[in-house]
């Protein structure tokens, strides 16, 4: 989720701010504007976006150093009306929006490489298996929260990615995105409800159904990736122009690779509710999940997740009902709730590393004074998880359990304030 004033900004100095940046920001955006952070694992990482009938993600994945070079960033906003729909989702007026927030979110890239070649990671030789063969990737499966769209969390997934996951970035088209794209009709705006009590939480939960169906979309996407089976995108067909880079991305190159056995579902806010949704699911044979900033509104409290759960929480997100809730789920003793001490909602997302430095001390609770910090604190937060709790050979990730009980109590809170639940160590 995030928060805004209700206060509209006036017409002219929303046009005057959006002519400043225009002009300005690009000769001045390297030393005055913030930049989204790079990746600390091994591997380049690409992004590829794909779209069916029912499904838009953003799939991030290792390539190569090669490859980068020949490949151009990944730009942080795909189009100018998610500008338009973050704008409005804080009630900014769309005119404003258009001229200040799209062009000031348009000097973003992330460090990830459009439409890159998929890596020929290799798993470790085995002199009774013969030739090295191509490793198979552990998935994770992410879904963003209100007003999210598929790459607002693009430092999170391609940190992970550059540890050798490959991530599915889910653009969920049921009216929470700030914005959503559908080939060949008008953008899916946010969806604000106008209703309160029952009729807020049915509307709430109509749409967590319909991202958990989006997840079984994924899985079946998946599967046809490791089968071969060819997926007929659609973006891909309306976008090829005579300009057109060429695509290194191939959907063969992921044949025989999805590793099954180690699938990770995981969101934040609204998508970390989807997450515990679709783990309740015994449709679905996830290994763990990951759960950022849980806004359990409209889920259910049964049936039981059964599998490890990583709940990772800022300290501003705190209230007894959600954690009641939380309480429920996270009962079987594999499961670990931590605390990230000085961080706010939205430190799990790429907004806060935007906002100029100077600002980030008037941007309230939601947003810690340090977004560089915070997501770095979550990676190893949610890495030394997943390395606990995998079971994958030739993956990259390092041992953070002696630096995280160097950080208890410090940075890292394990349990409620070390009260409530168990914790990872």
């Amino acid at each position: 989720m995030l928060y805004g004033s209700d206060s509209f900004v006036t017409p002219i100095a929303g046009i005057t701010a959006a002519i400043v940046v225009i002009i300005m920001g690009p000769l001045f955006a390297r030393y005055v504007f913030p930049s989204l952070h790079r990746f600390s694992g091994p591997h380049a990482v690409g992004t590829h976006d794909l779209e069916t009938g029912s499904l838009l993600i953003r799939m991030y994945y290792p390539t190569t150093n090669e490859e980068a070079r020949s490949r151009q960033v990944t730009a942080w906003l795909p189009r100018y009306y998610y500008g338009v729909g973050l704008g409005d989702f804080i009630r900014v007026h769309p005119l404003i929006a258009w001229l200040a927030i799209t062009p000031y979110l348009s000097l973003f890239y992330n460090h990830a490489y459009k439409d890159a070649a998929i890596a020929p990671l290799y798993s470790p030789e085995d002199a009774l298996s013969g030739p090295r063969q191509p490793s198979k990737f552990p998935v994770i499966i992410f879904s963003h929260g209100l007003a999210g769209f598929r790459g607002m969390y693009s430092f999170l997934l391609g940190d992970m990615a550059s540890r050798g996951f490959l991530v599915i970035a889910i653009e969920h088209r049921d009216g929470s995105a700030c914005a959503a794209t559908k080939t060949g009709l008008s953008p899916i705006w946010y969806n604000r409800p106008t209703v309160a009590g029952d009729e807020l939480y049915n509307f709430r939960r109509k749409q967590l159904e319909e991202r958990v169906n989006d997840v079984k979309d994924v899985m079946s996407l998946l599967r046809d990736f490791h089968q071969g089976t060819p997926v007929d995108d659609i973006s891909t067909k309306n976008s090829m122009h005579w300009w057109s880079v060429s695509v290194g991305f191939k959907q063969d190159d992921l044949r025989n690779r999805i590793d099954f056995e180690n699938v990770v579902m995981a969101g934040h806010s609204f998508g970390a509710a989807t997450a515990i949704t679709a783990l309740q699911d015994p449709t679905f044979k996830f290994r763990c999940g990951v759960l950022l900033d849980a806004w359990c509104f409209a889920m259910k409290p049964s049936p039981a997740v059964t599998v490890p759960l990583l709940s990772c929480n800022s300290e501003r997100f705190h209230w007894p009902e959600n954690l009641q809730h939380l309480h429920g789920v996270l009962s079987n003793g594999e499961s670990t709730y931590v605390t990230l001490k000085g961080t706010g909602h939205q430190d799990a997302s790429d907004i806060p590393s935007m906002i100029p430095r100077r600002l980030l001390r008037y941007a309230g609770r939601s947003i810690s004074e340090d977004p560089e910090k915070a997501l770095r604190l979550q990676s190893i937060v949610i890495l030394e998880f997943l390395r606990r709790n995998l079971q994958v050979s030739g993956l990259e990730l390092p041992d953070y359990s002696t630096r995280l009980r160097d950080m208890k109590d410090k940075e890292v809170m394990f349990g409620v304030y070390n009260a409530h639940f168990k914790g990872l160590l």
